[in-house]
């Protein structure tokens, strides 16, 4: 089986899902190997310790560990991470590729396979979608193929707009999760950097949107997306797993 990717999205903002899954078919992604899993919106709770108890309840009792964190919205979209990494496990994915919805592509699809194609055969975890302006603290990559390398993109974190996943990968980040508080899902990924099977890939393919880190707001609480959506009603259909 080819690569699966996984869109995650808030189900409160649909048109994102939408407009990115036009922006994929443009680049020749393959649109049957592409599944959006919709997130939890932290809104639909009466307060923060109710959103908790409803990701626990929900089969994810590390999130016990972020209750405290004060930001419903970390909350929610660690929640969301989550039931896309265990749709891909209890799918037996083996080859996943998991999207934000407002992150961009600045290669067609060919190109976004070749670099895939060229990861490490131990690989567990590609990081793609770091992000440029958070790069004063980078430290070196070691290459170790033609585009991927050892080591961290960021001292404190990487970025989740667009990474590579295998079961074991999110095996690592959910066994990891349920050690210590971790804010974002970033900040577990970033854990595990220089790990066995983590490469980062040395020149970034993905450009991370405006909007990143304010997903969830509510339409019109800002700047809306200016990417066209495509043949929208086509994407209403199909497309759903967990």
């Amino acid at each position: 089986m080819g690569i699966q990717y996984f869109l995650n999205s808030l189900r409160i903002r649909p048109e994102r899902a939408y407009g990115f899954l036009g922006a994929l078919d443009a680049l020749g992604f393959p649109m049957e190997n592409v599944h959006i899993v919709w997130g939890k919106h932290w809104r639909d709770f009466e307060d923060q310790n109710a959103l908790c108890d409803a990701a626990i309840a929900d089969g994810f009792p590390q999130m016990e560990l972020v209750r405290n964190i004060r930001r419903p919205g970390y909350i929610a979209a660690m929640w969301s991470f989550f039931r896309t990494f265990r749709a891909i496990q209890s799918h037996n994915i083996q080859r996943a590729m998991v999207f934000e919805d407002d992150c961009t592509f600045k290669i067609p699809y060919e190109y976004v396979k070749e670099r895939l194609n060229d990861l490490p055969k131990n690989a567990k975890i590609g990081i793609i979608g770091w992000n440029m302006r958070n790069l004063e603290n980078k430290r070196p990559l070691k290459p170790c193929t033609e585009y991927w390398g050892l080591g961290v993109v960021n001292e404190r974190s990487s970025h989740n707009a667009a990474n590579f996943y295998t079961p074991e990968g999110i095996q690592m980040i959910f066994n990891l999760s349920m050690k210590k508080e971790f804010q974002t899902i970033e900040n577990i990924i970033g854990e595990l950097h220089m790990k066995e099977g983590v490469y980062s890939l040395l020149k970034s393919i993905v450009k991370i949107h405006a909007l990143q880190g304010r997903s969830d707001a509510m339409p019109g609480e800002d700047v809306e997306d200016q990417r066209r959506i495509a043949n929208s009603d086509r994407w209403k259909q199909g497309y759903n797993v967990g």
